[in-house]
């Protein structure tokens, strides 16, 4: 199906004006996003993923914020406008797919402003960008099923996967599903899907051979389920303690619509009407799964994860509503669906914290402010320290240590943070050691990632260990062989105080590693 003009131009429109507003609305980044970015580092200082440093299955992520480093620079901005353009094509490729899944440019444009309203966390970029191209590939290989756009999906399914192997696994039934539907004799279908599964194990193979060289595909799958079972444990959610409130419709409403979907094609292929079934299956399955997956503690923290499947299902059934042949069936429908989605955004409005994003883009100040906006933005971004983006308060206490370590280390010189803040090893700009940027307690605990914690700290050059005193106690029960090393092989070098309560950050300097001088400024080693 072509896609005319107006709509082209909408999705242009739309994802340009989404990746300028995720970026003035950029509020800093999370504690997880701190993990990718200190992976990222690690890789543009030479380690890969599992071979060098635990990974639980997402190399992608790490290599896509290397590779926004390699482009933008060594800074936040980097990331930033990683972060924008891959919301800004999500944003036009969600035009182009909820006009083409409801026939109607205005339930697009809607469909796709609720998703820029909903604001994902931006380290959710690949939950919003996968699954807005994935029913893209899907259809065209329905409207033509040719051995060429088979690859294609098998490919993407091979790129989602490495970015998080639940994303390659959702867009992988999604596929299998809408290709069982898809008309043809029996010998057809199971070829096509012998086919796919052949194409999607022929993209991963590389990928499967790298593993088994690294870490042996057995261990490396022990680990990814022991990663995600603790997890899963740790998200878990509940959702009582919501009450009724918008975050709870939100949750209903994200599961009711699959359901619905499902209910839709089933009758759909009763009545030999496959081409809207093939439309919608792909959606409905996206939609089920992403809630399954993707729907967790924090809730209202993980609602807009699910946004874009959420979003497309409903456009396709509105614009089944539109179609209805009957006037009264097509009057009820269209009334009821309008009811409905009036209560879902305003619940969107709230979950996504509409007007408190609005107000930090500052657009309200006009378009001819905006360069100057997307000026001073960017000026935030690149300083090392700009207190607008710092995740935690206790970076600015820890300036200069991090200036002494710019002085007196190179990158050779790991550190080792005794806790959950991959964001020192960022501002830092040093590696981290024993393969793990944080120590999380439940998290790679078995015998076999202990001691290989272990034998990756005594291969390195670890010069520095930080013990953070909230969080001293948790890494000595989660990584005993690595603290016993810690304990053994290092002496105190200083104790800082840190910003909220009577937090302290000790620095412990390794004891045998002998130093080139002393540091003018502060008396401490220097081994460069």
């Amino acid at each position: 199906m072509r896609v005319p003009s107006a709509v082209a131009g909408a999705a242009v429109v739309a994802g340009l004006l989404t990746a300028i507003i995720r970026y003035l609305g950029l509020e800093g980044f999370s504690n997880d996003h701190f993990q990718h970015l200190a992976a990222a580092q690690q890789m543009l200082l030479g380690e890969w993923p599992t071979r060098d440093f635990a990974d639980p299955g997402m190399p992608l992520m790490y290599a896509a914020s290397a590779a926004a480093q390699v482009v933008f620079g060594r800074s936040l901005f980097a990331e930033a406008m990683l972060m924008a353009i891959a919301y800004g094509l999500t944003s036009a490729l969600l035009v182009i797919g909820a006009w083409r899944a409801s026939r109607s440019l205005a339930i697009a444009v809607l469909a796709c402003a609720l998703c820029v309203v909903a604001f994902p966390l931006p380290a959710s970029y690949p939950r919003a960008l996968l699954y807005a191209l994935g029913p893209l590939a899907i259809w065209a290989w329905a409207r033509k099923p040719t051995a060429l756009r088979l690859f294609a999906i098998a490919l993407l399914v091979g790129v989602a996967y490495l970015f998080r192997q639940e994303h390659g696994v959702n867009l992988g039934l999604a596929a299998l599903v809408t290709v069982a539907l898809a008309p043809g004799e029996t010998r057809v279908m199971k070829t096509r899907l012998v086919t796919l599964v052949a194409l999607i194990v022929l993209v991963l193979l590389p990928y499967a051979m790298y593993i088994q060289r690294s870490q042996g595909i057995f261990s490396a799958i022990s680990s990814s389920w022991e990663f995600s079972h603790r997890e899963a444990d740790r998200t878990a959610l509940r959702l009582g303690a919501y009450g009724s409130g918008d975050a709870v419709r939100l949750f209903y409403f994200f599961h009711a619509l699959p359901l619905i979907a499902a209910a839709v094609v089933v009758l759909d292929v009763r009545r030999g009407r496959i081409e809207d079934a093939l439309t919608g299956t792909p959606l409905a399955v996206l939609a089920f799964l992403a809630n399954m997956n993707f729907l967790r503690e924090p809730l209202p923290v993980h609602l807009p994860d699910a946004i874009v499947p959420a979003a497309l299902v409903a456009t396709w059934l509105a614009g089944r509503a539109v179609r209805m042949p009957s006037l009264p069936l097509r009057s009820i429908a269209l009334t009821g669906s309008a009811v409905v989605m009036f209560v879902a955004a305003s619940s969107v409005v709230v979950v996504g914290r509409a007007q408190e994003n609005a107000a930090r883009t500052n657009l309200s100040l006009g378009l001819s402010s905006l360069p100057q906006l997307l000026r001073d933005r960017t000026v935030q971004l690149k300083a090392r320290y700009d207190r607008r983006q710092l995740p935690d308060g206790r970076i600015l206490s820890l300036v200069g240590l991090f200036d002494y370590l710019d002085r007196c280390t190179t990158p050779s010189h790991r550190l080792l943070v005794a806790g959950n803040a991959p964001e020192l090893y960022v501002y830092a700009q040093r590696p981290f050691a024993a393969g793990h940027s944080t120590f999380l307690e439940g998290y790679y605990q078995s015998e076999a990632e202990q001691q290989r914690m272990l034998d990756r700290t005594e291969q390195q050059v670890v010069a520095f260990a930080v013990m953070l005193s909230d969080q001293e106690s948790s890494f000595r029960s989660t990584a005993p062989g690595v603290s016993a090393f810690v304990d053994a092989n290092f002496r105190p070098l200083t104790e800082i105080p840190a910003s909220g309560g009577d937090r302290t950050v000790r620095v412990l300097v390794r004891s045998g590693l002998p130093p080139v001088h002393a540091d003018p400024a502060t008396g401490w080693p220097c081994y460069r």
